[in-house]
């Protein structure tokens, strides 16, 4: 069953549910965003993925992911991927 799911709709729903159920920390919505590379994931002489998450500190809930293309300290303008859920269709 899970393999005939289109996996960006599935992807942009879930990553709408859980953005509605965000907690807060002190009163506010913390949203922490960090880059990680994916260990034992490189295949032949390609580097290994690097990916970036959005966390919410209060649930622990990955809000969304996404690959990017090098591991960086260059902050860029986040990508659709990361744009919030209510301006994506869907």
């Amino acid at each position: 069953m899970l393999q005939d799911l289109d996996p960006t709709d599935l992807n942009t729903r879930l990553r709408s549910w859980l953005c509605t159920r965000t907690g807060t920390v002190e009163g506010r919505t913390v949203i922490a965003v960090d880059g990680k590379t994916v260990r034992g994931a490189r295949l032949g002489q390609a580097s290994a993925p690097h990916l970036l998450s959005a966390l919410d500190h209060a649930t622990g809930a990955v809000l969304t992911q996404a690959r990017v293309a090098d591991k960086s300290n260059q902050r860029s303008p986040p990508s659709e991927s990361f744009s919030s859920p209510s301006t994506q269709a869907g």
